[in-house]
């Protein structure tokens, strides 16, 4: 499925069932759902600030991986 693979590829991380993030903006995935219309139905992309627990990169990699 294309859209999991831009998200593994791209570093992102699962947050909780169906919530993924990552710490940096994505230009692939903004490409996709761009390119991917009936996908807004399914997928938001929000840039936000960083978590109050999630301050370092080392808080980042404590989140399951794909």
């Amino acid at each position: 499925f294309e859209l999991r693979r831009i998200l593994a590829q791209s570093g992102f991380r699962i947050l909780q069932q169906s919530v993924w993030i990552n710490p940096h903006p994505c230009r692939e995935l903004e490409l996709f759902l761009r390119d991917n219309p009936s996908m807004s139905h399914y997928v938001r992309y929000l840039e936000v600030p960083p978590f109050a627990h999630m301050e370092t990169m080392s808080d980042w990699r404590k989140l399951h991986a794909t």
